[in-house]
């Protein structure tokens, strides 16, 4: 039978002939650690389970009929491009930061190279305005469908 004192230790009940008596003992290092990795888990199995029946009721609660899906949601639709569209320049302009970059290194370490480097470093980053003007376009396109 195992009980805890105020000061965090162990102590059980063991008979040795003469009666019972009360030894104090400490829990090992393993035995910590495994308790605390048992609370840990029990705690991420809760927000688990906590979050998976969330989103399992969040689908119907957002569920609408067909002849109102596309007239209240302009707002959201509005929401929606000017993320897009910010996350197309966001990336866009991540992407010609590092093209540059690495292209400005190269010619850094090897000026001689550098009408080899310079002009498809040019072309790549016409293609990846291209890339953020398509983007933008198409965003645009499907906010008019709206």
């Amino acid at each position: 039978m195992w009980e805890r004192d105020h000061k965090g230790t162990h102590q059980f009940a063991r008979g040795n002939g003469d009666g019972w008596e009360r030894e104090k003992r400490t829990p090992n290092a393993d035995t910590v650690r495994a308790s605390r990795l048992r609370k840990k888990m029990n705690k991420l199995f809760s927000a688990l389970a906590a979050f998976a029946a969330v989103m399992m009721v969040s689908v119907s609660a957002f569920a609408q009929t067909g002849a109102q899906a596309y007239g209240d949601n302009v707002g959201f639709m509005a929401l929606a491009v000017a993320f897009g569209i910010g996350a197309a320049a966001l990336g866009g302009a991540l992407g010609q930061g590092r093209a540059s970059s690495a292209a400005l290194e190269g010619i850094s370490r090897n000026p001689n190279a550098s009408d080899k480097v310079f002009v498809p470093m040019i072309l790549g980053l016409a293609f990846i305005e291209s890339l953020v003007l398509f983007t933008w376009v198409l965003m645009l396109l499907l906010l008019q469908k709206f």
